[in-house]
């Protein structure tokens, strides 16, 4: 997450990246996916004084990929932890308000981790004792993806006879190519 690495570097903190072992996949838009993991690791490090720590992690836990983005920043009073995820919220801290943005960037993260089936929390010890935001997203296992599929309405021992396949493409030539390699199947 390069755009994130210049706003942490800028204000001289020190990151530490933690990730599971084996690869997890989650099934989702890289895009907006890139985009929740930016804003809150642009959030942990405006809202953490200069030289402050970020940890990021990352586990898999019962087919959910759980990442946690944490700092030793301003922290959030317990009676505001309720309302992080609310339009337009800012929570009131001892960093410069020229710091804070428009109270959208936590709204939207939230909307988007859900629309990728998963779930947002912000956690906090309370104001000065840094903050904690856990996402849970559903995820794959690197040998949950080894096992093969079960061809849709049917058995693995299924005859090939009873499968149609659709080949779409603008091209004549490349459609009846993948036809050629269908049928060789």
């Amino acid at each position: 997450l390069a755009s994130s690495r210049t706003v942490i570097e800028a204000h001289g903190h020190c990151p530490t990246v933690a990730l599971p072992a084996e690869s997890v996949w989650i099934d989702g838009d890289t895009v907006r996916l890139t985009q929740i993991f930016v804003n809150l690791l642009s959030n942990a490090a405006k809202y953490t004084p200069k030289g402050g720590n970020i940890w990021l992690s990352a586990y898999a836990e019962n087919a959910k990929a759980i990442v946690s983005v944490k700092d030793d920043g301003i922290g959030i009073a317990s009676d505001q932890l309720p309302h992080v995820f609310e339009m337009f919220y800012q929570v009131d801290g001892s960093l410069e308000r020229s710091q804070a943005g428009l109270g959208i960037g936590l709204t939207l993260t939230r909307r988007l981790v859900e629309l990728h089936g998963g779930t947002i929390e912000a956690r906090s010890d309370g104001s000065g004792k840094g903050s904690e935001f856990l996402v849970t997203l559903p995820a794959f296992i690197e040998q949950e993806l080894a096992q093969p599929a079960e061809p849709p309405g049917g058995t693995r021992n299924e005859s090939k006879a009873n499968w149609r396949i659709l080949v779409v493409d603008d091209g004549r030539n490349t459609r009846e190519m993948y036809s050629v390699l269908l049928r060789k199947q």
